[in-house]
């Protein structure tokens, strides 16, 4: 926003009387990337939280090997392929 500011005066126009509308056309323009990586970032701290969980599960249900982590993992697949209506609205 600092460059569209700077740079904006040197526009043909009305750019010198106008100069806020170029940092605002840059805010516009990068919101939703900036909210696209909130998403991507919150899914992936979800994704973790889910993963510690399980593991925490099996260690303290039961003796880790490959029947329980096999079917932890299946778990945790099947939950991050579910279709979540918090993320479709971020």
């Amino acid at each position: 926003m600092a460059i569209a500011w700077t740079l904006s005066p040197f526009l043909p126009g009305d750019a010198q009387e106008l100069r806020y509308y170029a940092p605002l056309g840059a805010l516009l323009s990068m919101h939703p990337t900036l909210m696209r990586s909130l998403r991507s970032a919150l899914q992936t701290l979800a994704g973790l939280a889910v993963g510690i969980a399980l593991a925490g599960a099996v260690l303290l249900l039961s003796e880790p090997s490959a029947w329980t982590i096999s079917r932890v993992i299946g778990l945790g697949s099947l939950i991050g392929g579910m279709r979540w209506d918090f993320w479709s609205t971020c």
